[in-house]
């Protein structure tokens, strides 16, 4: 009995050090592991051959999202952010990474940070269509003259 109490005590140590390891990840680093695999690891954007759409670049043109009423609900629930398995506090730091380090000229000044709370809001009007959702937001744009970058966006 002594020994599967010990045991346990060294399993619960062990994921709590995991746990914290985990915790203090860098921005950096949580965007390589849930998105560089296909956005490319400056943002870059990729792939596109075999008959596959392109991966979209963030490079200058995500923050072109926040432009519109439905951008910032249509970046927590696009297919790639929405399946990545984050936790809501993830999903925060990995987009204001995006958006603070790719966006670059196309994220508004004004830019106000996801905080966990607003993803954990956002996701639960769930979005049955982003690519139908995307359209609408670039077309909304254009009446504004705001365009996002021709190709994999339109």
């Amino acid at each position: 009995m002594r020994a599967s109490g010990a045991i346990f005590t060294l399993l619960l140590s062990g994921l709590a050090v995991q746990h914290t390891a985990i915790a203090q990840v860098s921005p950096r680093d949580k965007y390589t592991l849930y998105c560089a695999g296909c956005h490319g690891f400056d943002g870059e954007g990729g792939g596109g051959g075999g008959g596959m759409r392109r991966i979209a670049s963030f490079v200058d043109q995500v923050g072109t999202f926040l432009r519109d009423r439905d951008g910032r609900r249509y970046l927590v629930n696009v297919g790639g952010v929405s399946s990545a398995g984050m936790t809501d506090a993830e999903t925060a730091i990995v987009l204001n990474y995006i958006l603070g380090t790719f966006g670059r000229r196309s994220t508004p000044p004004d830019f106000q940070p996801y905080t966990a709370e607003e993803i954990s809001s956002l996701r639960r009007i769930a979005v049955a269509d982003p690519p139908a959702m995307r359209r609408e937001i670039s077309r909304r744009l254009k009446t504004r003259r705001i365009y996002l970058f021709d190709g994999y966006w339109n």
